[in-house]
């Protein structure tokens, strides 16, 4: 029988018994919005995946952790200065996952083989300016030009931040009464919606 073919024997659900202890674990060292965004990440991908072991195929970690998902929550946190969550995240799979889904257990090696490296793929502009839009709120408008540029607006102050991707890297000048470089979007949106 090849290993694809044979069903993952493990008792430990992904999403509850792995990743989510993980992110109470380290949710000290992030801000909040962090913290709310890497659940909400991975309890989405659960319902699109159907990976839990309750109902679930947990071998479809591995499609998970080789899809455009995985990699977009990768720049989220990256964009957070929050890799060590995914880090963590991997290294608890493949010690959990090793004995009774080997198959899972790869795909997280290669995975954080990747991260450790740092080959990550380039961020996209729209992805950055959806995860600000999601934790400014209704009050700004992000908008990002042909250019690339994103730009964060609010009807009282005009623009108040122009950021650029560049490959991993975000760069941001929030446009008060000096420019103010930012190396994070969490710390991009502190510097954003803090009253003059």
């Amino acid at each position: 029988m090849a290993m694809g073919d044979k069903a993952c024997r493990v008792r430990k659900d992904f999403l509850r018994h792995i990743a989510m202890p993980v992110i109470a674990e380290q949710a000290s060292r992030y801000p909040p919005p962090v913290v709310e965004d890497a659940k909400k990440w991975l309890a989405n991908a659960e319902n699109k995946y159907k990976f839990s072991v309750y109902g679930g195929d947990p071998k479809r970690i591995a499609e998970f952790l080789a899809s455009e998902d995985w990699r977009d929550f990768l720049a989220s946190l990256r964009g957070s200065k929050a890799e060590d969550l995914a880090i963590t995240i991997l290294e608890r799979l493949i010690k959990e996952y090793r004995d009774g889904c080997p198959e899972v257990a790869e795909a997280a090696q290669r995975a954080l083989e990747k991260l450790k490296k740092g080959e990550t793929e380039a961020l996209d502009p729209s992805l950055v300016a959806s995860l600000l839009q999601s934790r400014l709120g209704p009050a700004y408008k992000v908008e990002v030009d042909k250019d690339g540029e994103i730009r964060v607006s609010n009807s009282e102050l005009g623009v108040v931040a122009r950021v650029r991707v560049r490959g991993s890297t975000v760069k941001a000048v929030v446009c008060r009464e000096a420019s103010v470089p930012v190396s994070s979007i969490v710390e991009l949106v502190r510097q954003i919606s803090k009253p003059i």
